[in-house]
């Protein structure tokens, strides 16, 4: 067992994991993993979000387009009920 700066490094805890860093400073093998399962979780965390904004903005674009759908076919109905007024007001 080595010992440096109250880091100690025990062979039967090769990662440190009862040393208070959770590491030790002579050879790093537990940081090096630390770091690791760290830049994982990152880059499975920014996966993520870039799934999930692109989820919103898909529901988004849906939401827009059935908006100007409904617009359009309340357009064609005040058009349709315009010419049907129009038909009757000149009548037979």
């Amino acid at each position: 067992m080595f010992k440096l700066n109250q880091y100690t490094h025990n062979t039967d805890d090769p990662f440190g994991k009862s040393s208070k860093q959770g590491y030790c400073l002579l050879c790093g093998t537990g940081m090096r993993q630390q770091q690791q399962e760290e830049e994982e979780q990152e880059e499975e965390q920014e996966e993520e979000e870039e799934e999930e904004q692109q989820q919103e903005e898909e529901e988004q674009e849906e939401e827009e387009e059935e908006e100007q759908q409904q617009e359009e076919e309340e357009e064609e109905e005040q058009q349709q009920q315009e010419e049907e007024d129009r038909n009757l007001q000149l009548g037979p």
